[in-house]
């Protein structure tokens, strides 16, 4: 039925000569009336489904007219019909190196065609590159972009799903690739339990459960990595374990917040329930019980909690009437810090049996969990997407041997870095006893997530340079409040921006945008918003802080003195670059980038204390479509800048302006204006 569906929709309106050419060739010579003919065979053969006339017709069309797109396209498609992707590929691309703005559709019909190939590298790139195809002018295509748009909508609402499947098909065969599973040895593993493993962001601390047997109580245990990455003798947190059950340990990626499970104490709601601290040099502060809604009468562990900590993933056994299976549950933070009420995964993760551990990815689009339905072994390790549309999880695919085994496998765990991950299992061959053990893999390449990069950030006195507590306003987000210290933590898509402005009594108004790259997030990237005191001066002695309120003429005053002197000592120069883009890009071109560079190797040498990166369009377009592209050129050239100047980022000012009216040339206005200050 799709495929009668979908060349109905490709060749129903192509009834006349006239059609023909404009549907299909658009701004091309006129087809020679020999090969209108045979083309006109073909496109009847395909309607009847007879693929392989089809296939005779339009060959015999481009004998007569070679290099005539409009049969290229047909034999493709007649070609994948029949299963046969390498030639239908083979067409396509054809057509796409002779005539790249002939069709958009095209671009998604070819990574399907990849994608059934079982090539889902080359399948990304076209699908990406139609959703790029998106933001050129429908006339580009000429006439036939227009006969397109109704299947390019229907290809539009699928186009996500497409991506995702794309990239959940490369993950699977990266777990099929992994030829190296190692045992992390007896400095971890003991004749008993070892299992639900956390590694920090710079892979220099392990945390994990252990139990003796399946008598004795559970305990959290770390160990920390030599310089050869091997791991030291574990060791059980002090002051912390009791003879109470303490179960699976995670960290939100800033480091700081931790949750874990207690079992079997006095004061629980639960037979187990989940609590959260503060950990600071190895020791854990702040311990409390999450309570309700999260917590409940029931059994309640296994928690994961997303990268910046704003929703919670865990295992629990409320209503369920067999009380041994267990279904995966999530909660969200409130805009009052408070926890909401939990909801349960759909059917597609929970079944009639136990679904536990779940791990959620840093784009929070990916999860990982145990489940005991039909797998390889007893409880195999499992993984979902989220459908960002819908907001449902995906039916659950098995990541397959060698991760999985006749036996039990639990507690994913994958690395910042995408690349190392961890689980538990309780098979015999490499272990060190019958009961679970923690189990290190490598893949070749990350797994496909959005990339993410860990910014820690800090609100500073720019005269006395104390960090503030703040409330930030976040360009696109909520606003979020530093702890006492002045510190924030957020997890931002890699290559964008943060824009932030900040308002507080007795400072002045602030606002910055920082250049947000990717990062390896073995450490944070840090960000600092200086904010400049009005009306109150903070000075330190012998520890204590002591607040002199002044009027705001003398601070002006003594703002203008120092300014004075500081003029005086030094010497200001100013350097301007304008680097110029192509007509709705924001790409850098191969002779600008060299430019840039070359403009940079001048000032090696020089303190460069200040970057204003202004960008502009031209106005053909909506305004607020060229408001939005000057903002992306802008950004890009910061990205470009600081990978190529080691600047610290509270010195680049990113500003979007819009389009330019006027009269000069229409390609002088598509820029970006660089400003470097230095001074000596």
């Amino acid at each position: 039925m799709y495929r009668t569906i979908t060349i109905f929709s490709l060749f129903a309106s192509l009834v006349c000569y006239n059609s023909l050419l404009a549907q299909i060739l658009p701004m091309q010579e006129a087809m020679l009336p020999e090969a209108v003919e045979y083309y006109r065979n073909g496109e009847q053969y395909l309607l009847e489904k007879d693929y392989r006339k089809a296939l005779r017709s339009f060959n015999r069309c481009l004998k007569v007219q070679p290099g005539l797109s409009a049969a290229h396209r047909g034999l493709g498609i007649s070609y994948s019909l029949l299963n046969d992707f390498d030639n239908a590929m083979l067409h396509y691309e054809i057509i796409v190196e002779s005539d790249s703005m002939l069709s958009r559709a095209l671009y998604y019909e070819l990574g399907d065609t990849y994608y059934k190939a079982g090539m889902f590298k080359k399948a990304l790139v076209y699908f990406r590159k139609f959703q790029d195809l998106q933001k050129e002018e429908l006339e580009d295509f000429g006439l036939h972009g227009e006969r397109e748009i109704e299947r390019e909508k229907e290809y539009l609402e699928k186009i996500s799903h497409n991506l995702r499947a794309c990239q959940v098909s490369l993950d699977s065969l990266n777990f099929g690739k992994i030829t190296n599973i190692t045992n992390l040895g007896s400095t971890v593993n003991t004749v008993g339990d070892e299992y639900f493993p956390f590694v920090s962001n710079d892979q220099k601390m392990l945390f994990f459960t252990h139990r003796k047997n399946s008598r004795e109580d559970e305990n959290l245990f770390y160990s920390t990595a030599s310089n050869s990455g091997r791991w030291r003798n574990r060791s059980p947190f002090k002051f912390f374990n009791t003879p109470a059950q303490e179960g699976r340990f995670t960290m939100v990626r800033d480091g700081k917040k931790m949750f874990f499970t207690i079992c079997e104490k006095e004061g629980l709601l639960g037979i187990c329930d989940i609590w959260e601290g503060v950990i600071e040099d190895g020791e854990i502060s702040e311990i409390q019980s999450l309570g309700r809604p999260v917590n409940s009468a029931n059994w309640e562990s296994q928690v994961s909690v997303s990268c910046d900590g704003s929703q919670l993933f865990f295992a629990s056994n409320r209503g369920n009437a067999n009380k041994d299976n267990s279904d995966i549950w999530y909660s969200t933070k409130q805009p009052d810090g408070s926890w909401g009420s939990p909801v349960k995964l759909g059917p597609h993760i929970n079944t009639p049996g136990a679904e536990e551990a779940p791990f959620l990815t840093n784009d929070g689009k990916t999860l990982y969990f145990s489940s005991s339905h039909v797998g390889f072994g007893g409880s195999d390790i499992f993984m979902s997407w989220l459908d960002e549309e819908t907001g449902d999880w995906s039916h659950p695919i098995n990541v397959g041997q060698p991760l999985n085994s006749p036996h039990n496998e639990s507690g994913f765990f994958l690395c910042a870095d995408g690349k190392t991950g961890y689980f538990a299992s309780d098979r015999p061959n490499g272990g060190l006893g019958v009961d679970l053990d923690i189990y290190k893999f490598e893949l070749d390449e990350q797994l496909f997530s959005d990339p993410i990069t860990f910014v820690e950030g800090y609100v500073r006195d720019s005269v006395y340079e104390i960090t503030v507590e703040a409330t930030i306003g976040v360009k696109g987000l909520d606003s979020i409040r530093t702890d006492k210290n002045g510190r924030f933590f957020l997890c931002l898509p890699a290559n964008s921006t943060l824009d932030v402005t900040l308002d507080l009594a007795n400072y002045d108004h602030y606002e910055n945008v920082f250049a947000i790259p990717e990062w390896d997030n073995k450490g944070f990237y840090n960000v600092d918003l200086l904010i400049n005191p009005i009306y109150s001066l903070v000075e330190y002695e012998s520890g204590d802080t002591t607040v002199i309120e002044e009027k705001k003429e003398k601070v002006k005053e003594e703002k203008d003195k120092e300014t004075i002197i500081r003029t005086e000592r030094t010497k200001t120069e100013q350097y301007s670059h304008t680097v110029y883009f192509k007509f709705d890009s924001y790409e850098l071109k191969p002779n600008e980038s060299g430019k840039i560079s070359d403009f940079i190797s001048e000032l090696e040498a020089k303190n460069i204390t200040r970057v204003e990166i202004i960008g502009y369009a031209d106005d053909i377009g909506p305004d607020t479509y060229n408001l939005k592209l000057s903002e992306e050129r802008a950004k890009r050239l910061a990205l470009f800048l600081m990978e190529k100047k080691d600047l610290e980022v509270d010195q680049i000012y990113l500003e979007g302006r819009g389009e330019i009216r006027d009269d000069k040339p229409k390609d002088l206005n598509r820029k970006v204006d660089i400003k470097i200050y230095t001074e000596e």
